[in-house]
């Protein structure tokens, strides 16, 4: 019987190994071939299948709440539209309903000669004489059945017949490509099914380098700043030698962090304030103080070296804190995920005032870069964990960020990574009063923030100028009188060129939001004058993540000055916080936290000013 069966597991390995193989060879082949024809598909017309799935490991998905609507929070990708030769057909982690997919129809046709959409049901049943839309959503069928096992998006479309055979039928001899999210063996099955290339990096590769630790390689071969630390840790015997020496070469760095590898979205990070708990850490600064110059030597550090050393592990035991949005309630449980999947140790800014900027880049198949935005995170629930962006960044200088990035964007061509990445930088100043910038994160895939942008640039056809970090829209001149028609009927009037700030997040929520129907939640908005003006291209857009849940939302404003940006946004989340709660029913939410963020923004924006002013 356990020969029977062995021999039965041999032969299902052998032939899992070989479908993957293959798999991975369609995928190289394609890839080559989108890489010669690139620069002719870019500008031709296509059709681009957006499948923004969330393909990281099974363990770190069932530890995320509401897996589904994570896995659509980049719904704005529909604003891809913007580009007259782009088609988007648009893979939806949840089920549609009418409303929602009228919402969205409402919202892209704002822009002139935009059509209207249409959406695929779960039967596929869709009158064919809609085929010169510009955008679709397709909803896997499998969605519906399983409603609880926390798939990726492309696991869920792989068992969807009917969803793929309506993909099929719409790129039917048409120019088409996959734009991945985290990538997952499930889209390279699926890209081989439809028979379409994928615009991302190879799975092995993006799984190397989409690392804590592989960022961290990345940020070293290209030689920029980066916060002192070690990665490729995966031992109780290196963590604590690898900090201790780190702590010892670093007295002015007051917390350091534990980041587990294969963790995203500011998950899996736990936080040790060293110097307010080291027993030993004011005879140490005397030792150096001794040694001075010396001090970096080994043979100088050796007495504090074991004095660090000795008390470390019940340092971390009795006072490290694993974040709120960390996935890991107690320091035994981080420390056993960090010992077996492997992390990095990393320094803090020594600084009270922090500023997080996310930079999002395009690698184009033949090696060109785009910079695509760039804002400052605005943080909810934990300080590491982007909430949301203000576009566009105004904390490091334009050239030195600029640099940064194409720089390690050169790296990451170098070693095959190719599509879409973000980088997380953060800026303070250091001790001898200058301005410090760190790279600290590479994330391998479309970003949630770039499909909001992508959203903003459609409604407002808003540009971001990469070279001075500015966001500016065209409006048209307004002509006073009666006689409008009459005047220069026949030469058109140039456009005034006006600068805009945005903020936008796709992580609104409020429990109490489940109780209220969409169309109740948008006549609570109109009555208490929270809108978009699509003439002066300035407001409030909201982003409906999930038609059944309705607790998620995503929304963007945009107005002509920052201040004025981050206060619309924040008395935005109040207004509507104060409508739907009670003091008898607050609800579970992150509008506060946000908004708290966003005042500690606006007063040190307020500060900047009165010291730029001097």
């Amino acid at each position: 019987m356990w020969k029977t069966y062995l021999q039965n597991f041999h032969v299902n390995w052998k032939k899992g190994n070989k479908a993957r193989h293959d798999q991975e060879m369609f995928f190289r082949a394609k890839a080559q071939q989108l890489s010669k024809s690139w620069s002719t598909i870019k500008q031709s017309k296509r059709v681009v299948i957006h499948l923004p799935s969330f393909g990281i490991a099974q363990n770190i998905r069932d530890s995320i709440q509401n897996f589904s609507v994570r896995q659509n929070l980049q719904i704005g990708r529909l604003g891809e539209i913007s580009d007259p030769n782009v088609e988007v057909l648009y893979i939806s982690s949840l089920e549609v309903d009418d409303y929602v997919g009228q919402y969205y129809s409402n919202l892209l046709s704002i822009p002139e000669n935009i059509n209207y959409s249409r959406i695929a049901t779960l039967n596929g049943e869709i009158d064919d004489d809609t085929r010169h839309n510009r955008f679709d959503i397709c909803v896997p069928e499998a969605v519906r059945f399983f409603p609880n096992h926390r798939m990726c998006l492309s696991s869920l479309l792989k068992y969807s017949p009917i969803a793929l055979k309506r993909i099929r039928n719409i790129i039917a001899g048409r120019e088409a490509y996959i734009i991945p999210g985290v990538l997952h063996n499930d889209d390279l099955e699926i890209a081989e099914v439809l028979n379409v290339p994928i615009l991302g990096t190879d799975l092995s590769v993006a799984q190397l380098y989409g690392r804590k630790s592989g960022a961290r390689r990345i940020f070293r071969t290209a030689g920029v700043s980066a916060p002192p630390g070690v990665c490729d840790v995966y031992t109780a015997e290196m963590l604590f030698d690898s900090l201790t020496k780190l702590i010892l070469n670093n007295l002015e760095v007051r917390r350091w962090l534990l980041k587990l590898d294969e963790e995203a979205d500011g998950r899996g990070i736990a936080f040790c304030d060293v110097i307010e708990q080291l027993h030993c850490y004011a005879w140490i600064v005397r030792e150096k103080q001794r040694y001075d110059y010396m001090w970096e030597q080994p043979w100088a550090q050796e007495a504090a070296y074991n004095k660090v050393l000795s008390e470390l592990p019940e340092l971390l035991q009795t006072n490290i804190i694993t974040t709120k949005s960390s996935g890991y309630d107690t320091w035994e449980k981080f420390l056993t995920a960090f010992l077996r999947n492997g992390g990095v140790i990393e320094a803090y800014p020594p600084s009270d005032s922090v500023t997080t900027v996310t930079v999002d880049a395009f690698i184009e198949p033949t090696g060109g870069v785009q910079l695509l935005l760039a804002g400052d995170q605005i943080h909810a629930e934990s300080p590491f964990q982007c909430w949301g962006l203000s576009l566009p960044q105004c904390s490091i200088k334009p050239q030195l960020l600029n640099q940064y990035c194409q720089d390690i964007a050169g790296v990451c061509w170098a070693r095959q990574i190719i599509g879409h990445i973000s980088l997380d930088f953060v800026t303070f100043i250091g001790n001898n009063n200058e301005q410090v910038t760190w790279v600290t994160d590479l994330d391998i895939g479309y970003s949630e923030h770039l499909a909001n942008f992508q959203l903003l640039k459609h409604l407002t056809g808003a540009k971001m100028n990469m070279d001075a970090h500015t966001l500016v829209v065209e409006l048209k001149k307004q002509i006073a009188g009666l006689r409008v028609r009459r005047v220069r009927a026949n030469k058109a009037e140039p456009p005034v060129v006006q600068r805009r700030y945005a903020c936008i997040s796709s992580r609104l929520h409020h429990s109490n939001l489940a109780v209220v129907h969409h169309s109740v939640f948008f006549q609570l908005c109109r009555a208490m004058g929270i809108g978009f003006n699509a003439k002066e291209k300035q407001g409030t857009i909201f982003t409906l993540l999930d038609g059944y849940g309705k607790e998620y939302l995503g929304m963007i404003a945009i107005e002509e000055t920052l201040h004025r940006t981050l206060s619309s946004f924040a008395r935005t989340l109040k207004t509507i916080h104060k409508e739907i709660s009670s003091p008898d029913m607050q609800g579970k939410t992150n509008f506060l936290e946000a908004v708290h963020d966003i005042s500690n923004i606006l007063v040190d924006t307020e500060q900047n000013s009165i010291d730029f002013g001097k």
